[in-house]
């Protein structure tokens, strides 16, 4: 099974809200978002066009993407609260906005809960495994071919390089 753009696109939004703010981005959420974008590999021109996309947009955060593949969803919710961490502190908003994902991705408030505790018994070690979506591409081979994975970069004042 292949990953659509349209998820692929969601994938980075997602992370991108949870960053908080595009022009403020930490070296942390940077390299995670990096990351995922070599593992989607989405190119440079691609991912720009998402980022000043996104910095334009001010409706964002109270509509989460709804995902066309369900279990990509669950894959983007563990790596979305791993995200959500990233700065050792979760915002209200990012905890409402992730709620709200796993709802309209037709998860139960009950998984979301045990997930977000999953994470928070295991948080020290969460932060040295791999990035969910790494797993699934490597069990599932959803990506094949290349489609731009040039060099890039995200700096901590939210441009690419």
């Amino acid at each position: 099974m292949m990953l659509n753009m349209a998820d692929r696109k969601n994938y980075l939004r997602g992370l991108l809200v949870l960053t908080g703010d595009v022009k403020q981005v930490s070296a942390s959420e940077s390299k995670k978002i990096n990351e995922v974008c070599r593992l989607l590999e989405l190119n440079q021109d691609f991912v720009k066009s998402v980022i000043d996309e996104f910095a334009n947009e001010h409706y964002v955060i109270e509509n989460p993407p709804k995902f066309i593949n369900h279990q990509l969803a669950e894959v983007f919710l563990k790596d979305g609260i791993r995200m959500a961490f990233i700065k050792k502190a979760l915002h209200l908003y990012k905890l409402h906005w992730l709620l709200n994902f796993a709802v309209m991705n037709d998860f139960s408030k009950q998984w979301f809960y045990i997930e977000l505790e999953y994470y928070l018994d295991n948080s020290s070690e969460y932060f040295k495994n791999t990035l969910e979506i790494q797993k699934y591409i490597e069990k599932n081979s959803v990506i094949s071919g290349t489609s731009g994975r040039e060099g890039y970069e995200v700096n901590s004042a939210g441009t690419w390089n």
